[in-house]
């Protein structure tokens, strides 16, 4: 099944199952303008045979930015450069997405006061982030939908919003970060508004298959945090207001080290240590709640354990990151059944982004 075509909605056909997600690589340059090597690096990601590739994170406004060389939407002036991603990676027959992201209190701006739902940060001795009023609220909203105009001008079938790992969308989601009484928290419906909002002000705005998936946790280590419970009712509710899939992460790795520090002392990235598809239970119960495709992500290392997920209906598609990092021939060579280059696990790219862009151990070329 994993080589089995699926139909996102009625006009957007993947031809197999397969997803490279939308792994920050620090690739661009620091304006958020397209470079030559992210074109490569994503040319090369959908040569592999992969059905779909969800672009990484751009920022819908510059204090928006993940790290100091994410991508930007956030006015005309990068359409070009991203038209040319989506056309690369359209020509080698996958399916360009691009992830539409505001950082909030994690943002890498350090000019610049953070925002969120509440004056609540992750970390435990940072500056609290500014609350952002309703009127602000509305001009974030309005942000994002002009961040889908522009993918739709560059070319992408769609947009995934990233509303996981305490980026500004998942601290609406989540208690842990959004303690408001207006219609903008309280209940899942309240939380979950601000991405209710955008997804049918951009479905008012763009064609009707333009594909708008949102990207969640699953969970959250934290007594206050998502729980599964919870994550099926925000699916349930991201459904309602149009969206055309869901993409199942976590924020529940827990790291001791990072006890002292921060409020959640977790990650949201597999480790050496964690099993294979780490995340996997909670799409799988995301899946049996709602009525359109589910990625699952986490540590998806092995062939036949993408085959299992999606043949025993765990999820649709099953989205492959660090290995394709680690040897970018892992997927022809998983259906020849060739010895791969395995990933560590080791979260040295991860590191590496911190400083600047995506390196790997096992494949220090990357590109």
């Amino acid at each position: 099944m994993l080589f089995e075509p699926l139909n996102i909605n009625d006009d957007v056909q993947v031809k197999n199952r397969l997803v490279f997600p939308p792994i920050t690589t620090g690739f661009a340059a620091e304006t958020g303008i397209v470079s030559e090597k992210m074109c490569t690096f994503y040319e090369e990601k959908a040569k592999s045979g992969l059905g779909m590739v969800i672009v990484e994170a751009a920022a819908t406004s510059p204090g928006g930015k993940l790290t100091l060389r994410s991508p930007g939407i956030w006015d005309e002036s990068f359409v070009a450069g991203l038209s040319r991603v989506s056309m690369l990676i359209k020509n080698q027959g996958a399916v360009p997405v691009l992830q539409l992201a505001h950082a909030g209190f994690r943002s890498a701006d350090g000019e610049i006061r953070p925002v969120g739902p509440s004056p609540i940060s992750l970390k435990k001795n940072a500056a609290r982030p500014y609350e952002l009023s309703k009127e602000e609220i509305k001009e974030i909203i309005a942000g994002f939908v002009r961040g889908a105009e522009r993918a739709y001008k560059a070319g992408f079938a769609g947009i995934e919003l990233h509303c996981a790992h305490f980026y500004l969308l998942s601290s609406f989601l989540s208690s842990v970060t959004n303690r408001r009484n207006d219609e903008y928290g309280g209940n899942v419906e309240g939380k979950s508004r601000i991405i209710r909002e955008i997804i049918q002000e951009v479905k008012g705005k763009v064609d009707q298959n333009f594909i708008l998936g949102c990207r969640i946790n699953g969970s959250e280590l934290a007594e206050e945090g998502i729980n599964l419970h919870e994550a099926v009712d925000i699916s349930r509710e991201l459904e309602r207001s149009g969206a055309d899939m869901v993409h199942v992460s976590a924020y529940d790795i827990y790291v001791e080290a990072l006890k002292r520090f921060v409020r959640v002392p977790a990650l949201a990235v597999p480790r050496k240590d964690d099993q294979p598809g780490t995340f996997v239970p909670y799409a799988e119960k995301v899946r049996q709640n709602v009525n359109i495709p589910v990625i699952s992500v986490g540590k998806i290392n092995r062939g036949d354990l993408a085959e299992e997920i999606v043949s025993q209906g765990k999820s649709d598609l099953v989205a492959i990151g660090r290995p394709l990092i680690a040897d970018p021939q892992f997927i022809n060579k998983m259906i020849n059944h060739e010895p791969v280059q395995e990933c560590k696990y080791c979260l040295f790219c991860l590191k590496a982004i911190r400083k600047g862009e995506i390196k790997c151990k096992v494949n220090p070329a990357v590109v």
